[in-house]
């Protein structure tokens, strides 16, 4: 994963909404189908181990690359 800073630093990688789901069922319970693989956005893991989903636009708008 690639290192971004927004409000702090955190670890990124893109990933579809399917991909999200399928590591985190609670993300949207019983809604799974396969139309999730065309939402883009990015799995993202704070400092403080914690992992989470946004899609693309809001990541893109809240964080940058820190290189």
């Amino acid at each position: 994963m690639k290192k971004y800073i927004g409000e702090r630093l955190i670890e990124a990688e893109p990933m579809n909404l399917w991909d999200a789901v399928k590591k985190d069922y609670a993300i949207l319970g019983d809604k799974l189908t396969k139309d999730l693989k065309f939402v883009e956005g990015y799995h993202i893991k704070f400092d403080n181990g914690v992992d989470s989903w946004l899609p693309k636009e809001q990541f893109e708008k809240d964080y940058k690359e820190f290189n």
